[in-house]
């Protein structure tokens, strides 16, 4: 998971438009969605358009936008064969801007807070 999650990043520095993520997942029928609804979601994110290759899973196309242009589910068709109009064009994101700041900005605010909150009634238990 920090493999990809490092080479999203590297891939924002470098504003790519199109990647693609060749995995051969061995998955369970029921959970296969769940991988590639992942990385539709890290498509949305950083404004990229993806082509995602699986061996035993659901592959898909989608754009920029995380509209699904194609999907081949490995258990339910007999082709073996995906074949999509994968568009170029990105979006600039805010999330490729500044990342997961708010995040870490709440994260902070509410360890702020536990602090000022743990100070206050280490004064009131003293007096």
């Amino acid at each position: 998971m920090i493999k990809i999650l490092c080479h999203y990043i590297y891939l924002l520095k470098k504003q790519v438009k199109v990647t693609s993520q060749i995995n051969r997942t061995i998955s369970e029928k029921g959970i296969i969605h769940i991988h590639s609804n992942m990385s539709r979601l890290r498509t949305i994110e950083n404004g990229f358009s993806l082509v995602r290759c699986t061996g035993r899973g659901l592959s898909l196309a989608t754009d920029y936008q995380g509209d699904t242009l194609c999907e081949l589910d490995y258990y339910k068709t007999n082709e073996k064969i995906m074949i999509a109009i994968v568009p170029i064009k990105g979006a600039r994101t805010i999330y490729a801007k500044f990342g997961d700041i708010f995040a870490w900005l709440c994260c902070a605010s509410l360890l702020y807070i536990i602090y000022n909150q743990y100070s206050i009634r280490q004064k009131h238990f003293f007096i």
